[in-house]
């Protein structure tokens, strides 16, 4: 079993499997080198995602389980609904808690890459909406790593590898014809495996760190750091707190949720856009509620309480037209979170 020399990441959203596959076609088949995959993907139908990398990649794809070791020539593509991480020599798959409200999450896998390959570490963001992977990039530049992006104006969505190309100062973009290219230049330049140079330690933040036995449950944990932010988090309903990095401002729950601030203020304003349609459903079901009594009064010869639920289905009505008039008007804030 040989180490890779170098470690490629790629993540990617809506939009990503066309360049993602263009991408895997120019791997380096003898550089010794590896790649780890994370597409956000529905968990509840059945993917050929692995298939297709399988069959375009020069090396084999394969969707591995927790402690799986970690080998050269091999693409790694983390499986649906699974954090995928990057060990000192194996791989971890967990179903910990969501980040970004995704899971498996680009973040976790270009971090965890970071911590252990450091400048040997090559991280890509490829289309998608919203900003997952942007935080994993910079941790990939600070630790000394490439990163690359998929040119956002080619991109089909551009909202990621847009928010990639801002936050982390060593981001290049590229178009998708160059960018396999360019990142195989990259994994050929020399260095070193992870093995063959004493590893130094990166922070990890608290929404991936893995209680060990002596901790307990993760739920009873109270050392939750950062300037509590008076929101309640989109996941679990929990208190929130912000992290105290000025450049990577994270906002992360007791639990291990965490969000990056636009994601959270979308996925608010799809909380809020859910209630109002709710508050509009009730209004009306009260409407259908009160013609329900006031005609089963009438049948029965209540004249006297048919008259009141039609006052009350009146003055309903009144409040429907405004409810509705206020939702319908309302802007969208931004793309949604599906991908």
């Amino acid at each position: 079993m040989t180490a890779p020399r170098k470690l490629l990441v790629i993540g990617g959203s809506a939009g990503a499997i066309e360049p993602l596959l263009q991408l895997v076609e120019k791997l380096p088949a003898d550089a010794g080198v590896a790649a780890a995959v994370v597409v956000h993907r529905p968990s509840h139908r059945p993917s050929s995602l692995t298939t297709l990398v399988n069959n375009h990649a020069p090396f084999p794809a394969v969707e591995p389980s927790d402690g799986d070791p970690l080998q050269a020539d091999h693409v790694y593509v983390a499986p649906p609904d699974y954090h995928l991480e990057i060990g000192a020599d194996s791989l971890g798959v967990n179903p910990g808690p969501k980040i970004n409200s995704q899971r498996p999450a680009i973040d976790v896998l270009f971090r965890t890459a970071a911590s252990v390959y450091r400048e040997a570490a090559v991280g890509v963001v490829l289309s998608g909406t919203l900003d997952d992977g942007a935080s994993g990039l910079l941790a990939i530049c600070r630790a000394g790593g490439a990163g690359l992006v998929q040119d956002p104006g080619e991109a089909e969505f551009g909202d990621m590898p847009d928010a990639a190309l801002q936050r982390a100062p060593c981001a290049q973009a590229f178009p998708t014809d160059r960018l396999g290219d360019e990142v195989a230049r990259l994994l050929s330049l020399d260095g070193e495996s992870p093995g063959e140079r004493e590893r130094v330690p990166m922070t990890t933040p608290r929404h991936l760190e893995r209680p060990g036995a002596d901790e307990g449950n993760v739920l009873g944990r109270a050392d939750v750091r950062g300037t509590p932010v008076g929101v309640t988090c989109p996941d679990c309903g929990g208190s929130l707190w912000l992290s105290d990095d000025a450049d990577d401002p994270t906002v992360t729950c007791r639990v291990g949720h965490s969000f990056s601030p636009d994601t959270l203020l979308q996925l608010q304003s799809d909380r809020l856009d859910r209630a109002l349609w709710a508050a509009l459903r009730s209004l009306e079901e009260q409407v259908a509620a009160t013609k329900f009594l006031e005609d089963m009064n009438r049948r029965n010869g209540q004249a006297a309480a048919a008259s009141r639920h039609r006052a009350r289905r009146e003055v309903v009505e009144e409040q429907v037209a405004a409810m509705r008039t206020f939702v319908t008007s309302l802007r969208p804030t931004g793309n949604g979170t599906e991908n």
